[in-house]
């Protein structure tokens, strides 16, 4: 499945770990709405994928891991 998101990368390694990372670093990985219906979706994603054995969240930059 090829998904594109505007606010989240979505990566898949081979061990079938899933890491979703947040990446609005210049609003501090602030939740809008377009972040809250990605993050769904790929939970949603996840979900129905039997074969993923792992989630890792993250945020990107520095600054702060979410702000809001």
């Amino acid at each position: 499945m090829s998904t594109s998101y505007e606010t989240i990368r979505y990566e898949t390694t081979p061990d079938r770990v899933v890491t979703i990372t947040l990446d609005r670093p210049q609003a501090l990985n602030a939740f809008d709405r377009t972040m809250c219906e990605e993050v769904r979706s790929a939970w949603q994603r996840i979900k129905d994928d039997a074969s993923v054995n792992a989630v890792v969240l993250r945020a990107a930059g520095d600054r702060a891991f979410c702000a809001g």
